[in-house]
C-alpha cells in the first residue's frame, strides 16, 4: 500500500490533538468564561451551525482533494 507509518501516526496524534483542544474549548464554553470579541467573528457565530458545518465541511474536503 505505500502509506507511511509516520503518516499515519501524525494523523492520529493530530486527530487526537485537536480532540483535547475542543475539551478545553468546551470546558471554558460551558463554565461561563468570555472570550475576546474577535473569537466571536472567528468561530462564525453570527451564522447557524449547519452553515458552519457546511463551510468546514467543504473547506476539508478541499483541502483532502488538493493533498
Amino acid at each position: 500500500m505505500g502509506v507511511k507509518r509516520w503518516l499515519v501516526l501524525l494523523l492520529v496524534a493530530v486527530t487526537l490533538g485537536a480532540l483535547g483542544l475542543s475539551f478545553v474549548l468546551r470546558e471554558l464554553y460551558t463554565t461561563g468564561f468570555r472570550f475576546p470579541a474577535w473569537a466571536y467573528y472567528v468561530t462564525l457565530q453570527f451564522w447557524p451551525r449547519w452553515v458552519r458545518a457546511i463551510i468546514l465541511g467543504l473547506l476539508s474536503s478541499s483541502l483532502l482533494f488538493i493533498a
